[in-house]
């Protein structure tokens, strides 16, 4: 059977008794012709190229089989990639609007009286402001996109005299939106206010609408309206160099540094609650 393996390596093809290979002659394709010749071992001959051609077609289907799960891991990693464009889009953490207005959150404008002021406070008591304290102003950049406008939410805490502003839109009193400061000697009660640069602005915080040697103390919520990059002044102005003294003893307990015992003066400070476009 010695003569059958050079056959095989010729790849052989014997079918209805003939011989086909490469055309030219070879002692191997002489021997398979008159091999062929004999039905018998014809019949091996193609049993033989019959095992050899189903091997081939196994050995394509598996791999085939091989190639698919191949690519359904090549498909898995186009998956992946996808997943990656997910976290590239929102992998980012959100911006937080509260830190546009870290400038005013915790602002504390103190007004005290001036040092030589006789104590205790007589009811309904002025004083004078200590020097170059008439007026003061506490400058901030709100953070954020220009584009965008945001409603910052601030609770308002103050101890301060009534002052009479008028022409604007008051959504809770004694908080006014926009106005001007009323006639005749109005301008002689302190304001606190805060004027934003864009939208342009004026938001009036102690506006009860009249004037006399009272003290309020309040605490209450407003919500403002500022562009991202805009200029936020909070301001206390006089018109004369004396206040109404907090003849009533207010404070507000756990407030530094009026927090166990009462200011002399005024004060205002801020909270920013929260930041929303």
């Amino acid at each position: 059977m010695s003569w059958i393996f050079p056959f095989a390596r010729a790849r052989l093809v014997c079918a209805n008794r003939t011989a086909i290979d490469d055309p030219g002659p070879s002692p191997d394709t002489a021997g398979m012709r008159s091999i062929c010749a004999t039905p018998a071992m014809a019949l091996l001959a193609l049993l033989l190229t019959v095992a050899g051609c189903s091997s081939t077609e196994t050995g394509g289907m598996e791999g085939t089989a091989g190639a698919a799960p191949g690519s359904g891991s090549g498909g898995g990693g186009g998956s992946g990639g996808g997943g990656g464009a997910v976290d590239a889009g929102g992998g980012g953490a959100a911006p937080d609007l509260a830190s546009y207005a870290s400038g005013l959150d915790k602002l504390f404008i103190d007004a005290p009286c001036d040092p030589s002021t006789p104590l205790p406070l007589a009811p309904m008591a002025t004083c004078n402001h200590p020097l170059n304290t008439q007026h003061i102003e506490k400058q901030v950049t709100f953070g954020g996109d220009p584009n965008t406008t945001y409603s910052v939410k601030l609770r308002v805490r103050g101890i301060w005299e009534p002052t009479d502003i008028v022409g604007g839109e008051m959504p809770v009193k004694p908080f006014m939106i926009g106005g001007s400061i009323g006639p005749n000697d109005s301008i002689n009660y302190q304001q606190y206010s805060i004027e934003v640069s864009e939208p342009r602005q004026t938001y009036w915080l102690n506006n009860y609408q009249y004037r006399a040697h009272d003290i309020h103390k309040e605490d209450y919520e407003a919500t403002i309206q500022v562009n991202g990059g805009a200029m936020v002044k909070v301001v206390m102005n006089d018109g004369n160099e004396r206040q109404i003294a907090n003849w009533t003893e207010d404070y507000f307990e756990g407030l530094p540094p009026y927090d166990t015992a009462p200011t002399t003066g005024q004060m205002l400070h801020l909270d920013v609650v929260s930041v929303s476009e």
